[in-house]
């Protein structure tokens, strides 16, 4: 059975980032809040309530704010752990399996922060810990296998933001191609480096191989 809170009130900080019922403004009064035996079981102490609007404007652009606002909370509170419950999220334009997999993949890129050249980095979301109830919207097998395929993505997405983020003289060709070799092992998978002449045999045996990562460094020349 679930455990239920007999009222919850939401208040709204005057400013002084210190929570004061005395001062603050209640805004909303939440009555029978019903806390799954998961959330009961593992003794949480704090709940971040996250306003979605109503149900029938559920779409795929306000469920990606609804997780921006949630991953901002989590990293405004410090969260080490924490249990998101999704179940009521689900709508028409965005099921349950995609949500699963834009949650995970925000989240891991949401605790990405560049540090490799600077002396005092910023940080990103440190909750180690983060747990999806989808409810009986979806099994939790399938619910596993697209938060996992959404952290792959969003790891794929800091990679690509680190190389971007780095200067020139750091990232270099080399440094992309020792760069690609490491995640091709990683994969189990080959790379193979071209130098200038190998490259310059294979321009004459297929030329319109080459075509478009020449328009691409025009392109880029024309930028800078």
């Amino acid at each position: 059975a679930n455990a239920l809170v007999d009222q919850l009130m939401v208040f709204v900080d005057d400013g002084d980032g210190l929570f004061d019922a005395g001062v603050d403004s209640s805004v909303a009064t939440i009555d029978g809040l019903a806390l799954t035996p998961l959330a009961v079981t593992q003794g949480v102490q704090r709940i971040l309530l996250v306003g979605a609007g109503p149900r029938s404007k559920l779409d795929a652009g306000t469920l990606r704010k609804i997780i921006d606002s949630t991953l901002k909370g989590l990293k405004a509170c410090k969260a080490k752990d924490a249990l998101v419950h999704i179940e009521e999220l689900a709508c028409p334009d965005v099921p349950m399996g995609a949500l699963c997999e834009q949650l995970a993949r925000s989240a891991e890129v949401a605790s990405y922060q560049y540090s490799e050249t600077l002396s005092k980095p910023k940080p990103g979301l440190s909750t180690a810990r983060l747990q999806v109830n989808c409810g009986k919207a979806m099994k939790p097998a399938a619910a596993n296998k697209l938060l996992k395929l959404g952290k792959q993505i969003g790891e794929g997405i800091n990679v690509a933001r680190e190389l971007g983020n780095l200067p020139g003289n750091i990232c270099n060709p080399s440094y992309l191609a020792n760069e690609a070799k490491k995640l091709a092992r990683s994969a189990r998978g080959l790379v193979k480096k071209h130098d200038k002449a190998m490259r310059k045999k294979a321009r004459a045996v297929d030329p319109e191989a080459f075509r478009l990562s020449d328009d691409l460094a025009r392109h880029a020349q024309a930028v800078v």
